[in-house]
């Protein structure tokens, strides 16, 4: 069905985009000026807030409606994706990793389950992460042309160009969404 693919094409580029330029954040975040613990509490406090909305984010999942709480997700998955491209220093991040812990509890397999007859939901669900997963692998690798094309070092500067690159693509990828 219609739903399930736009699930699908939002899950394999959203995953992309993460694996592409989500795995500098530790090292952004370092380059703006965060110690080693304050790099650890930010990543606690992240993961406490993620499983504080855990309840009421399924109890939104249950009272309203799937569509709107999928669209809300992306929207917010384009807020965090702005969040790390203005960020300047390591306080200024903070907002931007709580809110990407916030966003994993907005999932599509609920979207899946309900789009999906019952004999063929595993195999769609397994579809989905293997289609999800190969172009993935190849995301640090565009990372780092990136990288290098950009400023040929790892730093603050070098990876900013990157976040905007992710803001972008999500806010097309939270276009087609809404269209479809």
């Amino acid at each position: 069905k219609e739903n399930w693919r736009t699930v699908v094409i939002r899950r394999i580029f959203n995953r992309f985009f993460n694996r592409c330029f989500l795995g500098y954040t530790k090292t952004d975040v370092r380059e703006l000026g965060a110690s080693p613990v304050e790099l650890g509490a930010v990543n606690s406090i992240s993961s406490i807030g993620s499983t504080l909305l855990a309840m009421p984010i399924g109890f939104l999942h249950d009272k309203y409606s799937l569509r709107k709480l999928f669209i809300f997700g992306s929207l917010l998955t384009v807020i965090a994706s702005l969040l790390y491209a203005i960020s300047s220093n390591w306080l200024m991040i903070i907002p931007a990793i709580v809110l990407t812990k916030i966003i994993s509890r907005f999932h599509c397999s609920v979207i899946c389950d309900l789009s999906l007859q019952t004999e063929s939901r595993a195999t769609a669900k397994s579809l989905c992460e293997g289609a999800g997963s190969i172009p993935s692998l190849f995301a640090p690798i565009l990372a780092a042309f990136l990288i290098t094309l950009v400023s040929g070092q790892i730093s603050a500067e070098g990876i900013r160009p990157l976040y905007w690159i992710q803001f972008l693509a999500h806010a097309i990828l939270l276009i087609y969404i809404v269209v479809m």
